[in-house]
């Protein structure tokens, strides 16, 4: 599943120069003018976004979001250890992004509540510790990475719950396990179709309608492009409905905007199941973790 693991970082370092803008139209206008995959930051394309967060300043081509190094921290330690267990999980996350570390950018909510609880430890401060439920797409970087080193759920589960206690990313696990099969075996289109009504329960009406709603219905009446997951796993469906091709999918991604590199995270891995990666945009990559 090493291909699944290299599509999944492809598809999150394709959207790095427009990750995080949320104007619609204005993504729609540029992506008329050149194609918008793999392309470096710019402050002034942010500027002219308007609505956007300039979140990585000091990424180039190549780079992936905070999430996918986390998923290549990850794949890499249970490379070298099947046995890395949560609290490995923890402390790796701890080493490379507090202060001082070796990662130099953007840090998510649920790292800075890991690193205040250590400092509080480590500090001996009188201050409660915080209690991390993320609800984001880092939940699934145990699942990329477990199922990239031939691991099962169990073990993705076990360490997702460094970040989260939501059981709805377990039964995700293994809802995608059976669409994956599915997809690599069937009409994608027709897959997608039967198996919107096998997500978990509270998704089964969202999926249902990333296959029968434009997307332009779809963004903004039924869900919008934050990092949530109750609005990225139905635009990650959608997206895996609507698009022709690994490229043609990248491109619907990164032109929504929005939280588009760690939708790429899952997008690229489910993609996987149905396309190779193409090699122009593999040879971009960096695999190696920063």
């Amino acid at each position: 599943m090493k291909h699944a693991y290299e599509a999944a970082l492809t598809g999150s370092a394709a959207s790095l120069g427009y990750n995080w803008i949320y104007n619609l139209p204005y993504l729609e206008k540029l992506a008329k003018e050149s194609d918008l995959l793999f392309h470096e930051p710019s402050m002034e394309v942010y500027k002219r976004a308007r609505k956007s967060w300039f979140a990585y300043p000091h990424s180039s081509v190549g780079d992936v979001s905070v999430q996918g190094e986390i998923t290549k921290w990850l794949y890499h330690a249970l490379k070298e250890d099947h046995g890395f267990s949560r609290k490995d999980y923890e402390d790796l996350v701890y080493e490379k992004l507090k202060p001082g570390g070796i990662y130099q950018g953007w840090v998510e909510s649920y790292a800075k509540q890991l690193i205040y609880n250590r400092y509080t430890d480590i500090l001996k401060t009188e201050n409660s510790q915080i209690r991390i439920n993320d609800d984001q797409l880092v939940g699934f970087a145990p699942y990329i990475a477990c199922k990239a080193n031939g691991l099962s759920n169990k073990k993705a589960w076990d360490l997702a719950q460094a970040f989260t206690c939501r059981p709805v990313y377990r039964e995700f696990y293994d809802y995608f396990d059976t669409l994956y099969e599915a997809l690599r075996e069937g009409d994608k289109q027709k897959v997608l179709k039967d198996y919107a009504r096998k997500a978990p329960e509270n998704y089964k009406d969202l999926f249902t309608l990333a296959t029968n709603t434009d997307t332009k219905d779809f963004v903004g009446e039924h869900v919008n492009t934050s990092c949530y997951i109750n609005n990225t796993l139905p635009l990650i469906y959608h997206i895996l409905y609507r698009s022709e091709s690994f490229e043609d999918a990248l491109r619907i991604n990164t032109r929504l905007g929005g939280a588009s590199m760690d939708r790429g995270l899952m997008l690229g891995y489910l993609l996987s199941a149905v396309h190779e990666v193409p090699s122009q945009y593999k040879d971009k990559v960096r695999f190696e973790p920063k």
